[in-house]
Parts: structure tokens; C-alpha cells; sequence
């Protein structure tokens, strides 16, 4: 078959809501990549949260830290990277810690910061001072936030051309560096494997899949996407928790 690059989504669109990884959906994947996909995690998620998910499937790429990292999981190497520089992630807690202490970063493997909320707990953050955070490498800042600070920090962001969107689930603001999208880093490794952009099958279920799922040339919604995705969604499988990633690929590839 024609050489295409699978793009999958972790949270509620690979796995189930129990965060299983169900068998069908296993084989199907790596039935694909016997016969010449590539298979790769597009996912916001640090590469720490990524590996052990990435090597059940067999994959062959990790597309993390919202689109501003990729692994080669062939020898480990990291063949793209885009972070906050030290000085942009010292004016950003200089000026988030006037209401919030509760800042956590995304560095290559670990979550550090605040844990005084619960879900930052949930997310096994490591406590770091704050003053510390700009000595490590940081791709994505999440921002405790309620709606008295939401507009200060949606215009900090846009002042400095950062992208930023609230977390599904979470009273945390996601925000990541100027251009920064799963988009444009599935763009980059289909470029690096000379892979046509019409080639890559994107599946996903929250906003930060939709640029994905609206460009790839195959873009998949899960059945239990927000509603902004399947609106713009090009092609609809079933649910998460329904094998829908198996079920497009066995449909799409007659296998």
C-alpha cells in the first residue's frame, strides 16, 4: 500500500476512558504498520507520559509536549524541539505569580511546580520552587485559573503571540510557544519522511486536534469529540471506548 503516517491522540481517543488500551485496537495498529505505515502518538502530553503508550503500539514516532517535540523511537533521538526560552519563562512567572503559585511546566519527562491543586496532584507534579522553573527545559506552562483572571491571561498571551486554551476537565490555562500546534509537527515529520500531507491520518477528540484533523489529509473524529471537532471533522468513527480508532483503520485499509 501507498506509505501514509497514522497520527493517533492519546486521551479518550486511542485508549479508553479507563485509560486501557484495548486489543483490537492494538492488533489493527500494528497490523498497519506491518504493511508499511508509520505509526505515530500526536499528543500534548510530555514524552515521559508518552513512551510506555508508544512502545505498546510499536510506534515508530512520538509527536509530543503539544506539537513541539518529536522522538524517533527507533533510537530515541530528538529530532525536533521548541521550548520557552529562560527569559520568556521568567517574565511568565514573574507575572502569573501575582495571583496563582500554582504554575506547573512540562520539561522532556517530568511535570514540576505547584501542587497545591488536586489535579495537579493527579498529575504526579514535582514540587520546584518557582524561581527554579527557568532552569529547565520547558515546552508548555499549565496556569491555575478562574474567571477573574481568565481575560489577563488570554491577553498576556496574545501580547506575546503565545497559544493558550483552557485544559478539558481542569481549572488549569494550557499555554505553549508562538505557532505551536500537534498540526505542525505531524507537517514537520511527514516533510523529514518525504510522506505527502495527504498521507497522514489524524484521529482525535478535543480542540487541539481539530487544526489536525481539518488539514491532515485524512482527518478522524471520535464519536465522543467536542462539538467544535465534529463539525469540522471530515470523516466520524465510533467512540473511544468503542475500538473507533480500530474500526476506521480496518474499513479504510480492508483489512
Amino acid at each position: 500500500m501507498s506509505r501514509y503516517i497514522i497520527a493517533l491522540d492519546i486521551d479518550e481517543t486511542l485508549l479508553k476512558d479507563d485509560k486501557s488500551l484495548s486489543n483490537r485496537n492494538k492488533k489493527t495498529i500494528q497490523l498497519c504498520k506491518s504493511l508499511g505505515a508509520y505509526i505515530a502518538i500526536s499528543s500534548a502530553r510530555g514524552y515521559g507520559s508518552c513512551e510506555k503508550i508508544a512502545r505498546e503500539i510499536s510506534a515508530d514516532f512520538v509527536c509530543c509536549q503539544s506539537g513541539n517535540m518529536i522522538v524517533d523511537m527507533k533510537n530515541g533521538e530528538t529530532i525536533y524541539k521548541k521550548g520557552f526560552s529562560e527569559n520568556e519563562m521568567l517574565d511568565m512567572i514573574k507575572t502569573f505569580s501575582r495571583f496563582t503559585q500554582n504554575i506547573i511546566v512540562d520539561s522532556t519527562n517530568n511535570l514540576y511546580g505547584g501542587i497545591g491543586d488536586e489535579t495537579a496532584k493527579f498529575w504526579g507534579v514535582i514540587p520546584l520552587e518557582l524561581e527554579k522553573m527557568p532552569q529547565i527545559e520547558v515546552f508548555k506552562a499549565c496556569v491555575w485559573y478562574d474567571e477573574n483572571v481568565e481575560e489577563e491571561i488570554i491577553k498576556y498571551c496574545s501580547d506575546h503571540k503565545y497559544v493558550c486554551r483552557p485544559m478539558r476537565g481542569s481549572p488549569f490555562m494550557l499555554i505553549t510557544p508562538q505557532n505551536s500546534d500537534k498540526y505542525y509537527a505531524l507537517e514537520k515529520l511527514s516533510n523529514i519522511l518525504n510522506i505527502d500531507i495527504k498521507n497522514v491520518m489524524a484521529f482525535g477528540d478535543d480542540d487541539s486536534d481539530l487544526m489536525s484533523i481539518e488539514k491532515a489529509g485524512i482527518g478522524v473524529a471520535m464519536a465522543n469529540s467536542r462539538e467544535t471537532v465534529l463539525q469540522k471533522a471530515k470523516n466520524v468513527t465510533s467512540s473511544n471506548n468503542d475500538d473507533g480508532v480500530a474500526e476506521f483503520l480496518e474499513k479504510f485499509f480492508k483489512l
